[in-house]
């Protein structure tokens, strides 16, 4: 059963979010990267973070095309949205809506009605208004690395282990001024929060 968004709202109170992007450390990451609370993996991100069978609550949070044919797909749709194993899947009510109705648990949001944001509001930023929206206190952005160090190399995530990193930047995206946008809206939610994979310790003062 589908449910909205708003269902999830202050379900971690006061917890770290650990916020996974799809940069090139993915193809890296491991266990000990984690601590305790829920983990909110971008797009293709879930990948990689199933197969370390994490104790936390994971949200598969990802985008595609609505309308989207899924005849006899099995765990990777056309429009490259991953059917998790167990995570929560989170999917967009303008991107990705009719990828495996019958998948539970499942979730649907707008980033207008439900967080305020603008209809097509980056990947992370969307990911840190839902990590507000459930209540969380402080967040970890892992393998968000443009925003760290502006390696734009692209993590594409496949099932079955066919995960690759994309040797030459497909997609010039202006990262520094998303992570401008990125901090003014946590300083202003009065969230602390650090980039720590790759390492760079950056809290919100």
């Amino acid at each position: 059963m589908t449910q909205p968004i708003s269902a999830l709202a202050g379900k971690h109170p006061g917890e770290t979010a650990w916020i996974v992007g799809k940069g090139p450390s993915l193809i890296r990451i491991s266990y000990d990267v984690f601590g305790d609370g829920p983990v909110i993996t971008l797009n293709q991100a879930i990948a990689a973070i199933e197969p370390l069978c994490l104790p936390n609550p994971v949200y598969s949070m990802q985008k595609g095309h609505n309308g989207c044919d899924h005849t006899n797909v099995v765990d990777l749709c056309p429009s490259l949205v991953i059917r998790p194993d167990r995570a929560a899947l989170v999917l967009h009510e303008f991107e990705g809506v009719d990828c495996y109705v019958d998948y539970e648990p499942r979730y649907i949001y707008s980033s207008e009605r439900d967080y305020g944001l603008g209809r097509w509001a980056f990947s992370a930023m969307v990911g840190a208004a839902f990590a507000v929206h459930m209540g969380c206190a402080d967040l970890v952005f892992i393998s968000t690395d443009a925003m760290v160090n502006g390696d734009m190399r692209t993590f594409h995530g496949r099932p079955r282990g066919e995960s690759f990193v994309e040797d030459e930047p497909r997609f010039h995206a202006h990262y520094k001024q998303h992570r401008s946008l990125l901090e003014q809206y946590l300083n202003s939610c009065g969230i602390s929060y650090r980039f720590g994979f790759p390492a760079e310790v950056t809290r919100a003062s």
